[in-house]
């Protein structure tokens, strides 16, 4: 759970976020009940779906569509990010 948070906190650093995708609902419940992550803000859960990769192109379909909405190209700590 560390590791996820400190990668989450990494990547908001940059203005990113962090997707999981797969997550069933007893671990949905579990993340939630550990509080340690940001689960409205820089973490994004994408729920299990019955076809395998589902969540996972989910999730980058989600991505994708915030990347596209967080504007044309985003500038932090001298690092160019393109949508």
């Amino acid at each position: 759970m560390d590791v996820l948070d400190d990668y989450a906190d990494d990547l908001a650093e940059v203005d990113g976020r962090l997707y999981l995708s797969g997550v069933d609902e007893r671990l949905a419940a579990q993340l939630r009940r550990a509080g340690k992550l940001d689960l409205d803000g820089e973490v994004r859960l994408v729920p299990a779906l019955d076809v395998l990769g589902a969540s996972t192109q989910r999730a980058v379909e989600q991505a994708s569509a915030w990347l596209g909405s967080s504007g044309e190209r985003r500038v932090r700590s001298g690092v160019a990010v393109a949508p």
